[in-house]
C-alpha cells in the first residue's frame, strides 16, 4: 500500500513565510466546492476548501496594507463517518452529530463563523508549510471578530448550472486565478466545455486507494 501523501497548501496573499505555528483565531470567510479533480493515485472524489482569514496575523500584500493573512483547508466532500470534514465540523461546533444533522447541514453557514484554528508546519525540501492540524470553537470569553475579507462562495454545479441556463461562460467571481484555474481541470467543468465527456472509470491502482480516501480525505491530494 502507498503512504497517504500530506496535503501541503501554502498560505496565501503572495507570503513566503508560513503563518506562525500554533492557535489561532480566525473567521471563516469563504466555501468553494470545486467539483471532482483528476487524480493519478485515488478515485475522484468531490472536493471543498474551506477558507479562513486571522484577524490577529497581519500582513501588507502590494496596496492593501495591515490585511489579515489567511489559509485554507481541503477536504473530500463526505460526512463518512471517518471523514475529515466530518471530524473538523464536530470539533469546531464542539459537539457530536447525527447522520441527519449532518446531512442536513450547509457548509455555507460557516461563512462568518469564528473558531480557533491549530497551525503545524510541514517541511518539504526547502519549503516550510503551515496546515490546519485542528479546528475548535472559541475559548470561554472570547470575543467575537468581524469578518473583515470579501465572502467567498462557489459551488460548481451550481455555477455549471447558472452558465447553461444563461448560455454564458462559468462565473468564477473574485477568487483568485490559482483556484479558478484549479476548478478548470474538474470533470464536471471539462464535461461542460465539451472536454472529457463521460466520467472516466477509476483505474485499478485507485481502486486499491479508495479506502485511504474515504478515511483519510485531508491526506488525499488533488
Amino acid at each position: 500500500n502507498k503512504t497517504n501523501m500530506p496535503i501541503l497548501i501554502p498560505t496565501t496573499g503572495g507570503k513566503s513565510e508560513p503563518i506562525p505555528s500554533g492557535t489561532h483565531q480566525a473567521t471563516c470567510y469563504g466555501v468553494v466546492s470545486v467539483g471532482t479533480l483528476p487524480n493519478e493515485l485515488y478515485a475522484p472524489k468531490p472536493k471543498v476548501l474551506i477558507f479562513f482569514e486571522l484577524p490577529h496575523e497581519r500582513a501588507d500584500f502590494g496596496e492593501v496594507k495591515n490585511a489579515p493573512r489567511t489559509i485554507s483547508k481541503r477536504y473530500t466532500l463526505s460526512f463518512h463517518k471517518k471523514s475529515g470534514l466530518r471530524a473538523d465540523i464536530q470539533s469546531w461546533k464542539g459537539k457530536q452529530m447525527s447522520d441527519d444533522e449532518l446531512t442536513k447541514f450547509d457548509l455555507v453557514q460557516l461563512i462568518g463563523s469564528n473558531c480557533l484554528i491549530n497551525i503545524q508546519h510541514v517541511i518539504k525540501g526547502d519549503k516550510t508549510y503551515g496546515n490546519i492540524a485542528a479546528i475548535s470553537p472559541l475559548a470561554k470569553g472570547m470575543g467575537k471578530e468581524p469578518m473583515i475579507s470579501p465572502r467567498l462562495y462557489f459551488n460548481l454545479v451550481e455555477a455549471i448550472e447558472v452558465a447553461r441556463k444563461t448560455r454564458e461562460l462559468v462565473d468564477f467571481g473574485i477568487m483568485p486565478d490559482w483556484l479558478a484555474n484549479t476548478i478548470k481541470k474538474a470533470h464536471e467543468y471539462t464535461e461542460f466545455v465539451g472536454g472529457t465527456g463521460a466520467k472516466p472509470e477509476p483505474t485499478e491502482n485507485q481502486k486499491a486507494n479508495v479506502a485511504s480516501v474515504d478515511i483519510d480525505s485531508e491526506d488525499v491530494p488533488f
